[in-house]
């Protein structure tokens, strides 16, 4: 009997992607990441609102100096916030991992958190969007989020951004070296 699966279903390193099943890992040698300032070490590329913050000096995943954070409302910035980096060039029909590290507070409780790809046309217009809702453990480690889009066949740019609602009042998450890049199909859904 086949099962059906979902799109974005992770099975032993492939995942569903529209009509692809690609490998969840980068291609041989070291993926080219379209992002710019993926770790928040200059003053550029990343936009943030509400309750988000750039550049803060805490806690790094990559030794640098710097990483962007949601925080709790004790801030009094509201209770939703978003980092984004749009702009980014993509090639129509082709497959992409997003991915950032993230580290929570014990304090941090939003209401849903999510990593978000979107795509555009020549005229800025959002073809596709794919959110990955994701839960980080209570943990005091970082964890790696990952999402997977596949571009529609009109893109030429795309956005990537990690946002949450529901904010609660404590704590923090703390995100570092974000990732954008191309993955390699490795055959057609049948």
């Amino acid at each position: 009997m086949k099962r059906k699966m979902m799109p974005g279903t992770l099975v032993r390193g492939l995942v569903l992607v529209g009509g692809l099943t690609v490998a969840s890992a980068a291609p041989a040698g070291d993926p080219v990441n379209l992002l710019a300032n993926a770790g928040f070490e200059q003053e550029a590329a990343w936009t943030c609102s509400g309750a988000a913050s750039l550049r803060n000096r805490w806690n790094n995943h990559d030794g640098g100096r710097y990483n962007a954070a949601l925080l709790g409302t004790w801030a009094t910035q509201g209770t939703e916030g978003v980092i984004e980096q749009g702009g980014i060039p993509v090639t129509a029909g082709v497959a992409y991992r997003a991915s950032a590290w993230v580290y929570k507070d014990l304090g941090w409780h939003p209401m849903a958190q999510w990593l978000r790809v979107a795509f555009y046309d020549r005229e800025g217009r959002v073809l596709k969007e794919h959110r990955t809702e994701f839960e980080v453990p209570n943990k005091r480690e970082w964890q790696e989020v990952v999402g997977l889009a596949l571009a529609p066949s009109n893109a030429v740019t795309a956005s990537v951004g990690l946002g949450a609602h529901g904010i609660s009042p404590f704590g923090a998450l703390t995100i570092d070296d974000l990732s954008f890049s191309e993955v390699r199909s490795i055959g057609k859904k049948e």
